[in-house]
Formats: C-alpha cells, sequence, structure tokens
C-alpha cells in the first residue's frame, strides 16, 4: 500500500503539530501572502509514497502528483 501526504506551504501560521492526526474541518493554519503575490495564498502538494517513515526530500520531490489525479481513480 501507499501513504499519500499533503504538504501545505505558504501559510503564515500554523495551528497543528506534526504527525498530528487530524479531523474532517480542523483548520491547519492561516494563509499567507510571501514571496511575488498579490494576496493571501496557500500551496499544496500531494505525495504518495510506500514507506513515509523513511521519505527524503528527493524521494518526496521525485514523487509530486497533481491533486487531480486523486480523483481521476
Amino acid at each position: 500500500g501507499w501513504d499519500i501526504s499533503a504538504l501545505y506551504s505558504q501559510l503564515h501560521t500554523i495551528e497543528v503539530q506534526v504527525n498530528q492526526e487530524l479531523q474532517p474541518n480542523t483548520q491547519i493554519g492561516t494563509l499567507g501572502n510571501s514571496g511575488n503575490s498579490t494576496g493571501a495564498h496557500m500551496g499544496l502538494e500531494i505525495v504518495a509514497h510506500q514507506n513515509i517513515d523513511k521519505i527524503t526530500w528527493e524521494e518526496v520531490d521525485s514523487g509530486l502528483m497533481s491533486p487531480a489525479l486523486l480523483f481521476l481513480r
């Protein structure tokens, strides 16, 4: 089986802890306005990996998926 993780970026504040199990409708943070942007926004990356406990950044980078792929299955 594969683990699927969501990576959020560009947040102004983070309201959750690493490895925290989230319930539906849990607020994870507040939108940020960093970089070359015209307003508050958030980045979302979906990662699929066979062993999330031993993941490295190179594996994350090579395993990035479009969120749309989740809905095409």
